[in-house]
């Protein structure tokens, strides 16, 4: 009976309650949305880092990941050979040749790392083939030595399709060496930083320019089976490679992405409070003025043998009604919307150039994970509870003849 009373309750004054309800519907549904935004960004940028550059597990000498100095090399067949028992969990692996150097035109220079891939294998690993804009992912020839570079390096060295850059850099004796290439294709995947700073060329090239011998490489990079928890993964491969080794997952290499990831549920729990606080205040605001209306009718009820437990249960109720009511629909606004952008995309070319400036593209998939809209009802329920407590304190103090009275 009170449970029906309290609903009946809710709709005595349709404009407040209303009002009360829209503007829960709109707080939740807008955190919701902006929550769902902001994972879907941060999601796009850490997958982006993992399939175009560190893929799931990468393998280097312990020496090679402190001092990134080029000497420090290990050879093919001995990697191959401690692999071979997990060669079912591994789906694609690429060995690379890495350097600095000094990229150089007629017009400009530019620090860059130099990356040494075999095609064939890179494409099971990355996608960078997926952001070419101009050319081609290096092709079949014998008379030049190609180069893949990105759109930023193509503007700030002022080269084109076709053109010659010079890559200076040491070889393994220490001597510098000045190898000119072709620009064979241009891409962009719209992280700046990474694509000012990174060039590609062919192992087999690359290798002479460094004067190191056939089945030397500096870094191996795996993907592996994704059912699998990656950590198991690196477990496995640190047991089956030799000491000498170092196995990392790409939360290990890019702690910042890890830190990232994480910091999201963070802030998206964060925006929910805020608007869960502004919601406490004004469903206590709102229920206040019903007591103060009511004053009498709860004197009535008082005396007519109604305990204060059932008036408090009434006014709870009432306040939950209120909120869940909201909440309830603004969950289901933002799951359309979330649902719908999440599969079109939000495009946001106007500022293409910033978000590409910290690695983010300019077109965002909203995401959020179906438990968070539980979690979300949850704290809503909870946040009505808190906010019945001054109301109902204000119900049961009454003074009986006085309420009547008045």
């Amino acid at each position: 009976m009170i449970a029906r009373l309290a609903w009946r309750n809710v709709w005595r004054n349709k404009v407040r309650s209303l009002i009360v309800i829209v503007a829960t519907m709109l707080g939740i549904s807008g955190a919701l949305f902006i929550a769902g935004l902001m994972t879907g960004m941060t999601n796009s940028w850490v997958q982006k880092q993992i399939d175009t550059e560190l893929s799931d597990i990468q393998i280097h000498l312990k020496e090679f990941v402190i001092e990134e100095d080029q000497k420090f090399f290990f050879d093919r067949g001995e990697i191959e050979e401690a692999l071979e028992p997990l060669s079912s969990s591994i789906r694609a692996q690429s060995f690379r040749l890495k350097a600095e150097g000094l990229a150089m035109s007629a017009h400009n220079s530019y620090q860059v790392i130099i990356t040494g891939v075999e095609p064939n294998q890179e494409l099971g690993v990355t996608n960078l083939n997926t952001y070419l804009k101009e050319g081609v992912y290096f092709r079949e020839s014998k008379r030049i030595k190609q180069i893949l570079i990105s759109r930023k390096l193509q503007e700030e060295l002022k080269v084109r399709l076709n053109s010659k850059i010079v890559l200076n850099l040491s070889d393994l004796n220490g001597e510098i060496v000045g190898e000119a290439f072709k620009v064979v294709g241009i891409f962009k995947t719209g992280n700046g930083p990474y694509d000012q700073g990174h060039v590609f060329v062919l192992n087999s090239e690359f290798r002479s320019s460094l004067k190191m011998e056939e089945g030397n490489f500096h870094e191996l990079a795996l993907r592996v089976n994704p059912e699998i928890p990656i950590e198991e993964h690196e477990a496995n491969i640190k047991k089956a490679i030799p000491e000498k080794y170092l196995a990392e997952t790409w939360a290990e290499m890019q702690p910042a992405l890890k830190m990232t990831e994480s910091y999201m549920d963070t802030f998206s729990y964060i925006l929910l409070s805020v608007v869960l606080t502004a919601l406490i205040f004004g469903i206590i605001n709102t229920m206040l003025m019903v007591v103060l209306e009511r004053s009498r009718e709860i004197g009535m009820l008082r005396s007519l043998g109604l305990n204060d437990r059932k008036v408090g249960m009434m006014f709870i109720l009432e306040t939950i009604y209120l909120s869940l009511t909201g909440a309830v629909f603004g969950n289901i606004i933002s799951w359309i919307l979330i649902r719908h952008y999440g599969r079109i995309g939000i495009h946001f070319e106007a500022w293409e150039e910033g978000f590409e400036s910290f690695g983010y593209e300019s077109v965002v998939f909203p995401m959020l994970e179906g438990n968070f809209y539980l979690i979300v009802t949850i704290l809503v329920f909870l946040t009505a509870l808190l906010a019945s407590y001054f109301p109902v304190r204000k119900a049961i103090r009454l003074d009986i003849a006085t309420a009547i009275r008045n």
